[in-house]
């Protein structure tokens, strides 16, 4: 009896972190969606292709305005992968753009008590 209540609140946590992230995840599919219909890979792979840091720059320079979690860059950073970026830009945008986001730096700002 003890181990099926157990199972149940895995089940059931389970299921309320799957509803508190699936809004993020989506959002990503989203940005993924309409980098896919409207950024040609060939654009991607021009700027986001090759070896040398100024791919990797460019990734995290198109993440910080972007609002996205760390679970929702997951479906974005694919998609770029998929159209042409590199490893090493791809993996510059799933580490920058969670934490450089423009909604990371204002929810740290407002937590941060500096005031100028």
């Amino acid at each position: 009896m003890i181990v099926i209540l157990m199972i149940m609140e895995l089940f059931d946590s389970l299921l309320i972190m799957l509803n508190e992230m699936s809004p993020y995840i989506l959002l990503g599919f989203l940005i993924a969606g309409l980098m896919h219909a409207f950024v040609p890979e060939r654009t991607m792979a021009r700027h986001l292709s090759g070896t040398g840091w100024r791919p990797v720059v460019k990734s995290a320079l198109i993440g910080i305005p972007l609002p996205l979690c760390s679970c929702g860059v997951l479906p974005t950073a694919i998609a770029m992968r998929r159209g042409g970026a590199s490893r090493a830009s791809s993996t510059s945008f799933l580490v920058a753009t969670p934490q450089t986001g423009v909604d990371s730096i204002a929810a740290t700002w407002s937590l941060s008590h500096i005031h100028i």
